[in-house]
């Protein structure tokens, strides 16, 4: 006679484990030795013993919080064919593991860091300089500078959505020129590439997004944030935006001015859908995006 063993993993829906019921029926089978007999007997010591309750195993291994050290990449070889800023943006994470190979730090350990990038990387300015016009070598000199120095900017806005717990907009958060000037933002994975430096196509209406810390989330994430931003705008002076028709979001700690713009193709007059983001965190959401961008208004001195 065969004994059949039920495994309920849900005993709160009573729905029954099928792939560990017909594992059960299989080793029951096998049993007519001693040997497998004893080995399913270990097994099912320790799979079923009273009160035990089967979890799915885990498909990807845990990270750890900081995530293991990048491999080291070096972008000396770049040059206006193989890295076209005027064309695509530039994800600003990989100039973390180029100043800090096989070095694993707390993010905000190495944005701090950064802050002498333009004073370091005459590599990375040379490959820029081939991208813009040879003969004005000093002009274009200052113009790198105030580019990787935004780069930067845009390394901490990823950071600072990862502290948010935006996860998901700063997946794929990078940097490249666009109307107005050098932008930092991040899209949908369906908008073409091309439509993230142009205008073309879209209607110009500009439409708020929220960001609110609510007081009971004052702690080591908020201050956290804090804190970094203050040290990274501590110094620049106060600059408004150009467009009276932007929306701008000030950022306590430091007076950090972005501007969210929304790409969207109607003049439909939709009612921002408000969505709840980790602790304390919410974003005004409209219908029909099609895209979103973070533009930076203050230029860094050089």
């Amino acid at each position: 006679m065969m004994l059949k063993i039920i495994c309920l993993c849900f005993p709160q829906t009573g729905r029954i484990h099928k792939e560990r019921q017909d594992h059960h029926d299989l080793e029951l089978r096998a049993s007519s030795t001693t040997e497998s007999s004893t080995r399913w007997s270990k097994r099912h010591s320790i799979l079923c013993t009273p009160g035990h309750k089967h979890r799915p195993a885990r498909r990807t291994p845990k990270l750890q919080k900081d995530g293991p050290a990048s491999p080291s990449v070096n972008l000396s070889h770049l040059s206006a064919r193989t890295l076209p800023l005027l064309e695509t943006p530039l994800d600003a994470s990989l100039l973390l593991p180029l100043y800090f190979p096989g070095v694993s730090l707390p993010r905000l350990v190495a944005l701090r860091c950064l802050h002498s990038l333009s004073h370091q990387s005459d590599e990375l300015t040379h490959d820029i300089l081939t991208l813009l016009d040879p003969s004005k070598q000093d002009q274009n000199s200052t113009m790198v500078k105030q580019i990787l120095k935004i780069i930067i900017w845009c390394a901490a806005a990823r950071e600072i959505l990862l502290l948010l717990g935006l996860t998901e907009l700063s997946k794929s958060l990078g940097a490249g020129f666009g109307y107005g000037g050098l932008m930092i933002g991040w899209g949908l994975k369906e908008v073409v590439q091309e439509k993230v430096i142009s205008y073309e196509g879209w209607e110009k209406r500009r439409c708020q997004l929220n960001v609110a810390i609510d007081a009971d989330t004052e702690g080591d994430k908020v201050g956290e944030l804090k804190r970094a931003v203050g040290e990274y705008v501590a110094k620049l002076e106060e600059v408004k935006p150009s467009d009276p028709c932007c929306y701008c979001t000030g950022f306590t700690g430091g007076g950090l001015e972005v501007e969210v713009v929304y790409y969207i193709c109607n003049y439909q007059d939709d009612i921002a859908k408000f969505k709840k983001v980790n602790d304390g965190v919410t974003m005004a959401l409209k219908h029909n995006i099609d895209r979103l961008q973070i533009k930076v208004y203050k230029p860094f001195s050089v």
